[in-house]
């Protein structure tokens, strides 16, 4: 009976192991807010939005944004926007053929997008290969002002009508700045 009883006492030590005691993995706190990092062990770290890091990516996000995002046939912009950016990231869009074929595009289809809000959603710190790193996940309305009907088919859009579309923005920490490093969008679908 006592073998019995230390087998079933030994299976539940080891199950208890295996499971983590019920641990959760994601600190709650009443302090929670969209801005955090996440520890090595799956806690978060929250900050508030006066946090040295979270102000200068929420200072740099829209800046960033509004001058990738908008486009303008009559006034193109190519390169502000890369001000933002790694240098690696800057000297690729900055890249003389690639400079070309964009304002090339542009100016053949009229383009002329608007940005007219941007959302802020969270900012996830982390680190990436021993480098602070960050992803804001971001949400922008924009509207086409002009554009010709190829381009407007070829996208299935309209001319004045507002869309959305979701951006994660990926930053990397230079020094005392961030700066982009990459960035994704989701599809576009029309605002209510």
């Amino acid at each position: 009976m006592k073998k019995k009883t230390t087998i079933a006492i030994l299976a539940m030590l080891v199950v208890s192991l295996m499971t983590g005691c019920g641990k959760q993995q994601v600190t709650q706190n009443e302090n929670a807010t969209e801005y955090y990092r996440v520890t090595i062990d799956g806690d978060k770290v929250f900050y508030d939005e006066n946090h040295e890091d979270v102000q200068q990516i929420s200072t740099i996000n829209p800046a960033f944004l509004t001058a990738f995002l908008s486009q303008d046939y009559q006034n193109p912009d190519l390169e502000s926007a890369y001000d933002y950016c790694t240098e690696e990231l800057a000297a690729q869009g900055k890249e003389p053929a690639s400079l070309k074929a964009r304002l090339e595009s542009l100016k053949a289809n009229k383009l002329l997008l608007t940005v007219d809000h941007i959302e802020l959603n969270k900012i996830e710190f982390y680190k990436l290969k021993g480098k602070p790193s960050a992803t804001a996940s971001c949400r922008y309305y924009f509207t086409i002002k002009n554009a010709t009907d190829q381009y407007l088919e070829a996208n299935h859009l309209e001319q004045d009508v507002q869309y959305v579309r979701d951006i994660f923005v990926e930053y990397v920490g230079e020094g005392d700045d961030w700066k982009v490093s990459k960035y994704t969008r989701g599809p576009i679908e029309k605002a209510n």
